[in-house]
């Protein structure tokens, strides 16, 4: 009994997140005309990110200005296929 209410509650919480996501993402699509994410507009959002993180104090900011530098950092820290798998998944 204690085992099926668990469950119960688990699907419960799954359907929320599911119905949340989905809100989230019919707002994106809803909130304007898309913008083409290339390499420019990541390097200013990494720059933009970085000089925020300066501005409050945080001792070397992102640590990297552009896409490459990030792509960088990724593959040194072992993270790309982690982060591959959870795509697929």
């Amino acid at each position: 009994m204690v085992r099926e209410a668990k469950a119960q509650k688990e699907r419960a919480e799954r359907e929320r997140k599911k119905a949340e996501l989905e809100a989230l993402l019919i707002e994106g699509l809803e909130s304007g005309p898309a913008v083409p994410m290339d390499k420019a507009w990541w390097d200013t959002l990494l720059r933009d990110v970085d000089e925020k993180l300066n501005q409050r104090g945080v001792e070397g900011g992102l640590g990297v200005s552009t896409l490459e530098e990030l792509e960088t950092t990724i593959e040194a820290a072992g993270l790309r296929e982690g982060a591959q798998q959870r795509v697929s998944t």
